[in-house]
């Protein structure tokens, strides 16, 4: 179990924010999917560390879900797709984060391995600053 001392989005959070940052503000640090399942893919990661999302409390928890709403619909005009799918598996790094996957068919979330693109540093910073001026304009 990761403790804010090994976690890896705890040392993300600390130092200042990588270029493929989408958003932030004081309580969430919103980063593109380094394994990337489309355009607009990324994570919702609150600061404080937590382990899983129904640990968070009923604030924190409320802000996410509205951090949520509103990407969602920017990321959903951003790249004219049907639906933003939320994924909390919890099983992965053990630092409460959501998932937001903008995507036109469900198979992306029932075969996430078929879709899954690696990211390099590149296109997640070339990526991230063409989302953050979208993310503005709207």
């Amino acid at each position: 179990m990761a403790s804010p001392d090994n976690c890896p989005f705890c040392e993300i959070i600390k130092n200042d924010p990588p270029p493929h940052c989408i958003y932030e503000d004081s309580r969430f640090i919103v980063i593109l999917d380094r394994e990337s399942m489309g355009l607009g893919h990324c994570l919702i990661i609150p600061r404080r560390h937590v382990s899983k999302i129904y640990e968070l409390d009923n604030n924190v928890y409320n802000e996410l879900f509205k951090v949520a709403k509103r990407l969602s619909n920017i990321l959903k005009k951003l790249d004219n797709v049907r639906s933003v799918a939320y994924v909390a598996s919890g099983s992965g790094v053990q630092h409460v984060h959501l998932h937001l996957v903008p995507h036109n068919d469900p198979d992306v979330l029932m075969n996430p391995l078929n879709y899954i693109k690696k990211l390099d540093g590149n296109e997640l910073a070339e990526k991230g600053k063409f989302i953050r001026d979208f993310i503005k304009q709207n």
